[in-house]
């Protein structure tokens, strides 16, 4: 699944897409701590760095691991997450309700 998904990537990337959005972290960059070195990671999360650095892509919004960060870039491409998380586990520190990106 993971190879037939960063195929469709590579093949839109290539149409000049700017905006790629994903529920998986591209990136193992700012990841949270406490899930580093995790046997589970793989299941939130694959590291693209290479891939996304050439890219050209504009910003990558993405998910899934339940805390928020600032935004960093991976070449040109803002890397941009905006997480609610679990509201029981106090995970929605940061989510920002008005967070909006301008195309």
């Amino acid at each position: 699944m993971h190879d037939e998904s960063l195929q469709f990537l590579r093949k839109e990337l290539n149409q000049d897409k700017s905006i790629v959005v994903t529920d998986h972290v591209p990136t193992f960059l700012h990841y949270p701590e406490k899930y580093k070195g995790d046997a589970l990671n793989e299941a939130f999360a694959v590291e693209l760095h290479d891939f996304i650095e050439p890219s050209g892509t504009a910003y990558w919004l993405f998910g899934h691991h339940h805390h928020n960060i600032a935004d960093f870039k991976i070449g040109s491409t803002k890397m941009i997450t905006n997480q609610m998380g679990y509201i029981k586990y106090q995970e929605n520190s940061g989510f920002d309700v008005g967070k909006i990106i301008e195309i």
